[in-house]
């Protein structure tokens, strides 16, 4: 019997060699030295760390990766991600303050939406929901308050309307529609389970789950 960790190793280097064969083929170099690897876990469970070696290069394991732009830890928190986030809406809030006063506010709300806005919707589907996405509101916010020149106690639910933003959570929310439109057949309704002709029988159907992970998921929200 072999156990689950020389398993994993198995799987994992024929992986790395079906990348590097596809490499090959499209005479491209797969670079070992920056290739590691991300091994998801749950928040309370510490899985030991597999020691991966292919060509006699050591893989790295590393606690988070960047994809396509999105920053990914192998406990799916999105915490790193945000991180990035606030840097980067940092340097935006930065640029916007530094033109405030030669600008015309329509001018400054598209700088908001050149600068802000393609940073913040940029995979809200994966983050929005999360605990830390209250440090992206608070930095929209900020550029608001930047913008209309208002005070740190002024409310922002009318700065909100007068320029016509959304706040943090409405393209969430706005995501996760388009989501469900765009891909119905992903989905089962109550009615696939039962022959009742109740109201509730064209709703959605949610699938049984017992991490709260899985809950604050895309699918599952």
């Amino acid at each position: 019997m072999f156990s689950r960790t020389v398993i994993k190793i198995v799987y994992v280097n024929q992986a790395l060699s079906d990348i590097n064969s596809r490499f090959k083929a499209n005479f491209l170099l797969l670079n070992l030295n920056k290739t590691h690897y991300l091994q998801f876990r749950t928040k309370n469970h510490v899985d030991n760390t597999i020691d991966i070696n292919y060509l006699n290069k050591p893989i790295a394991n590393h606690p988070y990766t960047k994809f396509l732009g999105l920053v990914v830890d192998d406990i799916l928190t999105c915490n790193n991600h945000i991180d990035q986030l606030i840097s980067s809406l940092n340097s935006a809030c930065y640029a916007i303050r530094a033109v405030n006063e030669i600008l015309s506010k329509n001018v400054l709300r598209m700088l908001y939406f050149l600068y802000v806005h393609s940073i913040i919707s940029y995979g809200i589907i994966f983050w929005g929901n999360t605990p830390n996405s209250i440090k992206t509101f608070r930095m929209q916010k900020k550029v608001l308050r930047i913008i209309n020149k208002s005070k740190k106690m002024d409310s922002y639910r009318e700065l909100f309307k007068s320029m016509e933003i959304l706040p943090l959570y409405s393209p969430y929310l706005f995501s996760l529609l388009m989501y469900v439109v765009n891909n119905k057949h992903l989905f089962t309704k109550t009615l696939e389970f039962h022959n009742h002709g109740t109201r509730s029988a064209i709703n959605f159907h949610l699938p049984t789950t017992n991490l709260t992970k899985y809950q604050k998921g895309t699918y599952y929200t």
